[in-house]
């Protein structure tokens, strides 16, 4: 594992590198710009959790990896980054190079081996668990710009060839059948989607596994919702951004948590183009974690 964790370190950097230069070089193009900006701060972060990954394997050297790296595939990507970096080095780089190269490197087995170090991780030291989804968001972004590009047809068939490193997953906590059900089929199209009766179900849930977006109760017996979130804040410190809670009556305490919180709220009966833009609201606004062991 440490071999492929130091692989991941060097060519984090060096792409982390060849953004931010490049968006330097281009600074009169706004949307290529703004987008190399993005992946620069994304590298950046992947680039420091590598090596909080490197010194959790130092702490646990009995995690090894079932995956070994050969020099072919380390070529594919390194070489693309090397070339493109030394081309903005010299000042001849050209946008059609660099995009080639995001094409070539982004869409290739680099953010599945990374995928796979995280996952890996993450049965051990939940601070891992959110890499995954925040991958998929990189990609997405780089997705996203190649589609509004004129020419986007050429690069698409390399893009459409590599399947998604995450697929969003989703929880919905509440007492009543009926709704997990309808919940369930409303946000399947976007992920993959676990259900709860209660409270206590949902802490279960959470402790094993990363969710981006939970949809909860707030009256439910065994555990209610705002037990349940102050329980799982000591799990999923980040558990108050992406909660949405629904109800058909908020008491005054409930608001009073939900306003000081800032915490996403519907009240039932719920507009089905409601529900699906604050799950789009919360998946819009994700950030990455801090980095500290827990």
């Amino acid at each position: 594992m440490n071999e492929i964790i130091d692989w991941l370190i060097g060519i984090e950097k060096l792409a982390g590198d060849l953004y931010d230069g490049a968006s330097q070089m281009f600074a009169g193009d706004e949307a290529l710009v703004t987008l190399l900006g993005d992946l620069a701060s994304d590298e950046s972060w992947h680039y420091h959790l590598m090596g909080s990954a490197a010194e959790f394997i130092r702490r646990n050297p009995e995690i090894k990896s079932d995956l070994v790296l050969d020099s072919g595939i380390m070529d594919s990507i390194e070489q693309p980054l090397k070339q493109s970096f030394q081309r903005l080095t010299d000042g001849t780089l050209t946008k059609e190079d660099l995009l080639q190269c995001i094409v070539d490197t982004e869409y290739s087995e680099w953010n599945h081996i990374f995928v796979y170090v995280v996952n890996t991780l993450s049965q051990q030291g939940r601070q891992f668990m959110f890499a995954a989804s925040k991958m998929q968001d990189h990609m997405d972004e780089i997705t996203q710009y190649i589609q509004s590009l004129p020419d986007s047809a050429y690069f698409f068939e390399k893009i459409n060839k590599i399947p998604a490193v995450w697929r969003r997953k989703f929880l919905v906590v509440d007492d009543f059948e009926p709704i997990r059900t309808v919940m369930k089929e409303l946000l399947a199209e976007d992920g993959n989607v676990d259900l709860a009766g209660n409270g206590r179900e949902a802490l279960q849930k959470i402790s094993a596994s990363y969710y981006d977006v939970i949809v909860s109760d707030l009256d439910m017996p065994v555990m209610g919702g705002l037990d349940f979130c102050r329980e799982a804040e000591k799990i999923d410190k980040d558990i108050k951004r992406k909660i949405i809670f629904c109800s058909g009556r908020f008491e005054s305490d409930s608001m009073q948590y939900i306003t000081d919180n800032n915490i996403q709220y519907l009240k039932k009966p719920m507009n089905i183009f409601d529900i699906r833009q604050k799950v789009k609201d919360i998946l819009s606004k994700i950030e990455c974690p801090s980095l500290q062991s827990k």
